[in-house]
């Protein structure tokens, strides 16, 4: 199997640079710093791994140079000079393709495996050789990586806030009763005071209406009351004629004031002709070409609008019973009230929707319509302007006339207001006597009070009734819950659905907690038995056993008096090695399907022998698996590519 590598302006070298590299062997790409050794290797990594989904592995990568940091301005591997550079690898038939910016953005055309960085990367900066160097035995963040176990841990801390959330609203439930019940007390002993407070209304009501006033004083109102009717009747006699002489002498006065008239006219006339200007202009057939157009939508939104209210007639017939159907779908299974609710809700939505649609198209089609139908009128309103410009002239020569006439009519209009007056003045006078009758009503002390108790026990029961209107509304907002986003209407229904979704959570919690241990000690397991491959192969016997406990995932090292070893106390070397050991063994056993291993000076700078056993190693896996292993070792040579 063959690889192509092709390089556009990456790292220190400006153009097109292509690259063959071949399976089953191991290539060494040999060369000084800076010769372009780590530019080959960190492209491939880029292409194999990108995007990147965890913080963590984000941070492998800015560590190893592929990516930049937050504060870093560009992009590490584009060229200085160059703002794009490109990345393209083919290999067994696959194309991906990388194109970077120096702003940090990258294109790609397939995506690659993020957990090429953890599995695949035998260099000295990995996280797998960071904790070995450190003296860090906790690998439990490979374990969870390599599986499933973070995911359902993910899903299990949304699972345990959920339950903390039901048990914060049992709290808010049993709150919401203390004061429901509170408030009902409250009202039963409102009501109570309110109806014996209306009972004492009764009685005053009637006290009031059984009054007895002085005699005197009311045949004296009986008497002023008849006169004050009397006058008025003569007052709306008086009003009529006085309105018909109004109307005489303005019709007079119209003639008379040539000035104002004749400017009216002058302005309708213009007016007139301003809007008959504006018609001229108006284009019927595009108006009607318009309102063709907007009907089609109108149309389109109306029998969008019908089929959503048929949908919710459907769903208001719908039976909530064990096996019914969908009325949509016809398929047979469980609908809830609060799916038939939550589709009747969505129906309306959209038809209230679609129902403004309609009204602003309506409106839009009513004003060109408008638009036509003034235009049809232009004939008409022509003819207005020359009745205006007849008028005008009739009015002038009718001057003379009216001038003469309104002067005896003046007079008799002048009389009858003088009447109206006279009128007026007695009725004022009637009615300032029937005040005073009414105020020495009142000065009765007994009836006084009696108004005065029935004005009291009118606010009492006023706030009483406001009172009771505030503890039935708290009483109705405190049987409301909201659970997951949605109101449940009565705190029964609520205690029943968190009960039973406590127990449903419980049981996935219980379940989530036996995944994350099966997805850990199956990781584990599979890493342990690749590490006791390992060994086995490379003859490493320097230590008897290296093993994830299956508890706390700790990296265990055995020594050969059977002793457990702190991983903190083995040699630099020997860290180098086991680091190698499961770096290789990650690969093997997590991320076999992508056929490439990366790597640089970490198995070269082991001691001659250890290194040759190594790369026999790499070069069987490399035989025996199709893969394609690719070490850089520094010389003081110019840049070559050799396989061995």
């Amino acid at each position: 199997m063959k690889a192509t590598l092709k390089l556009e302006n990456i790292g220190g070298r400006v153009g097109i640079q292509e690259l063959d590299f071949k399976s089953g062997v191991v290539t060494l790409i040999k060369g000084r710093t800076a010769a372009g050794k780590s530019r080959i290797i960190k492209s491939y990594a880029l292409a194999l791994s990108f995007p990147i989904h965890s913080d963590d592995l984000m941070e492998e990568a800015i560590n190893f140079g592929i990516l930049k940091s937050i504060d870093a301005e560009y992009l590490p591997l584009v060229n200085s000079s160059k703002d794009k550079a490109s990345i393209e690898l083919k290999y067994n038939g696959i194309v991906k393709k990388v194109d970077l910016f120096r702003d940090g953005k990258i294109k790609i055309n397939e995506n690659g495996n993020h957990k090429f960085l953890y599995c695949s990367m035998l260099v000295k900066n990995s996280r797998i050789h960071n904790h070995i160097t450190r003296g860090n035995a906790d690998f439990k963040w490979i374990v969870d990586e390599m599986s499933l176990a973070k995911d359902y841990e993910i899903i299990l801390r949304s699972i345990n806030n959920k339950l903390e959330e039901l048990t914060n609203k049992k709290e808010i439930i049993e709150k919401n009763r203390k004061i429901i019940k509170e408030k009902t007390g409250e009202i039963e002993e409102e009501l109570v005071k309110k109806a014996e407070f209306e009972k004492q209304l009764k009685v005053k009501v009637k006290q009031i209406d059984d009054f007895e006033f002085d005699e005197a004083l009311v045949r004296r109102e009986d008497d002023i009351q008849s006169k004050k009717t009397s006058s008025k009747k003569v007052l709306t006699n008086q009003l009529k004629i006085e309105k018909i002489s109004k109307e005489k002498l303005e019709e007079l006065a119209k003639n008379i004031n040539v000035d104002k008239k004749v400017k009216e006219l002058r302005g309708n006339i213009k007016e007139k002709g301003d809007e008959a200007n504006t018609l001229k202009i108006i284009e019927v057939e595009s108006l009607q070409k318009d309102i063709i157009k907007i009907q089609g939508l109108k149309s389109q939104e109306e029998q969008e609008m019908v089929r959503y209210e048929t949908r919710k007639q459907l769903w208001e017939t719908v039976k909530i019973e064990e096996g019914n159907k969908c009325p949509l779908c016809q398929s047979v299974g469980k609908i809830t009230e609060e799916d038939k609710v939550s589709n009747i809700e969505e129906c309306n939505t959209k038809i209230e929707e679609y129902r403004a649609i309609i009204k602003e198209f309506s409106k839009e089609i009513n004003e060109k319509q408008n638009k036509i139908n003034s235009k049809h009128g232009l004939k008409k309103l022509e003819d207005e302007i020359v009745n205006l410009v007849n008028k005008l002239e009739k009015v002038e020569r009718s001057l003379k006339e009216s001038e003469e006439a309104i002067m005896p009519e003046q007079k008799k209009h002048e009389k009858i207001l003088k009447e109206i007056e006279l009128n007026k003045q007695e009725i004022n006078k009637l009615e300032t006597e029937l005040i005073k009758i009414q105020e020495d009503k009142k000065k009765d002390e007994q009836y006084q009070i009696l108004i005065n108790e029935k004005s009291d026990i009118d606010q009492k029961v006023g706030g009483i009734r406001e009172k009771i209107k505030k503890s039935e509304e708290l009483i109705k907002k405190s049987n409301i819950i909201e659970l997951f986003k949605l109101k449940v209407h009565d705190l029964n229904n609520a205690s029943i659905i968190i009960e039973e979704f406590e127990e449903i959570f419980k049981e996935v919690n219980n379940h989530l907690d036996f995944k994350i241990k099966e997805q850990r000690e199956g990781a584990a397991k599979k890493f342990n038995k690749s590490i006791k491959n390992l060994i086995k192969e490379l003859k490493f016997y320097t230590f008897k056993e290296i093993y994830l406990d299956l508890e706390e995932y700790r990296l265990k090292i055995i020594d050969n008096n059977d002793d457990s070893q702190e991983l903190s106390s083995v040699s630099g070397g020997e860290k180098s090695i086991i680091s190698s050991l499961l770096q290789i063994s990650a690969k093997e056993t997590y991320l076999s399907e992508i056929p490439f291993l990366i790597g640089d000076e970490i198995i070269l700078d082991l001691d001659p022998e250890r290194s040759d056993i190594f790369l026999n190693y790499l070069k069987k896996i490399a035989e025996e698996k199709d893969w394609f292993i690719i070490l850089t070792q520094i010389t003081n040579q110019d840049l070559k590519i050799i396989e061995i």
